[in-house]
């Protein structure tokens, strides 16, 4: 009886265990794509503003995916459209290394396949999202500690992705380092389509047929009727205004000017990803007990710190100590944001209202995105970093004023 009970448990929890490390799996050739692609335009352009450009253009497909493939994923289903999504991927990132070593690429033709690659990848990020909390309640674990650990597993692609892929630019070239990230995507796919039950991955279809928009006019509705849920997203978009120009355009700018090379740049985003992980399994433990308003607002004002300091233009080593420690602070806010919602959001309607909330989360990035590169190419490296630390500060000091932020609690 206790040799059968066993085999039951590790059975239920087969199929979370699946999606995690597939998740993981497929982010961590992904943050060596995000580590590889800046670091190859500006060594082979020698421009900011171009490497600006780039990043920018690698948001703008996830916008549009998050506004309007969030409704496919309700209506295809959260795993056929996970395993869908990974396989298109395969094909449009390993299109760029596969050009540029034998036609040619030319930088727009490297604009159209990163925008490309983009569009698909994201409705496969919000299935597997979606999928969450029913193989929690399969595996009997509290929500908490299931995005706890899905986070986790973002987490520690960004750890392990930017120093494996800093290692793979040095030993094979920027450009070679797509095609291992084409393969993470066909290694997701293929661990969610054989270990993850399809009765798991369906959502509840409805008894009458509604048209696509009249599904999406649903998510907007929703969204915009849960002033908690549209508060966060919109509070999220202003940080990520300042967070994503300072991580893809000034963090690779700093290791070309300051520190030298892209192994460096890999060690900081890898101490990034270190911190980011740590408070994340950290929320699994105690979050359950902690206030979220409180811890909400919290992470912000001590994320602040330590990325204003990085205007001192420190040697490497404190620039991982620095970062490592926004990330601890960093490290609750997604998985608990990614708790409420799947508390407050109807099932039937988990695609449309995370695609959604994402494109707004992201909408603001190309804007920070575009501005830095000028901003950096014209004011300088210190002054560029301590405008963009400084608004992050007014923008978590901001948060204590928002009376929304009361319902998180």
């Amino acid at each position: 009886m206790a040799s059968a009970a066993v085999g039951s448990y590790s059975a239920h929890r087969s199929p979370i265990s699946a999606l995690l490390t597939a998740n993981m799996i497929s982010l961590t050739g992904s943050a060596m794509t995000s580590l590889a692609v800046p670091w190859f335009v500006l060594v082979t352009t020698g421009s900011a503003a171009k490497t600006g450009i780039t990043g920018a253009v690698s948001i703008l497909p996830a916008i549009i995916a998050g506004i309007f493939g969030g409704t496919l994923v309700d209506r295809v289903g959260f795993k056929r459209i996970s395993v869908s999504s990974d396989l298109l991927s395969v094909v449009a990132v390993a299109l760029i290394p596969i050009l540029y070593h034998s036609v040619g690429l030319s930088f727009l033709e490297l604009l159209l396949l990163l925008f490309l690659s983009k569009l698909l990848s994201v409705p496969g990020e919000t299935g597997r999202k979606s999928l969450v909390p029913n193989l929690a309640g399969l595996a009997d674990m509290p929500l908490e500690r299931a995005n706890s650990l899905y986070s986790s597993a973002f987490n520690s692609s960004s750890l392990f992705g930017p120093i494996i892929g800093g290692v793979l630019i040095v030993a094979f070239g920027a450009s070679n380092v797509l095609f291992i990230d084409s393969g993470s995507f066909l290694v997701s796919a293929a661990l969610i389509g054989l270990l993850v039950p399809a009765a798991h991955s369906k959502v509840r279809r409805r008894e009458q047929s509604d048209s696509y928009f009249s599904e999406l006019r649903e998510g907007v509705q929703y969204l915009r009727d849960d002033h908690l849920t549209l508060v966060l997203a919109l509070v999220m978009a202003s940080v990520n205004f300042v967070l994503a120009p300072l991580i893809s355009v000034v963090l690779p700018v700093y290791a070309r000017w300051v520190l030298g090379n892209a192994f460096d740049l890999g060690i900081a985003l890898g101490a990034a990803g270190a911190g980011t992980l740590a408070g994340a399994l950290l929320y699994g433990m105690v979050g359950t007990r902690l206030p979220r308003r409180s811890l909400f607002i919290g992470a912000f004002l001590v994320m602040a710190l330590p990325l204003m300091a990085l205007a001192l233009l420190p040697n490497i080593i404190f620039v991982a100590i620095l970062l490592a420690s926004a990330g601890v602070a960093a490290g609750p806010i997604n998985p608990m944001c990614q708790t409420l919602l799947q508390e407050r959001v109807p099932e039937e309607m988990f695609g449309r209202v995370f695609g959604l909330g994402f494109a707004i989360t992201w909408i603001a990035m190309p804007l920070g995105m575009v501005v830095a590169g000028p901003l950096l190419e014209y004011t300088g490296l210190r002054t560029t970093i301590l405008l963009e630390t400084s608004t992050f500060l007014l923008i978590a000091l901001g948060l204590l004023l928002m009376p929304s932020l009361r319902e998180l609690d």
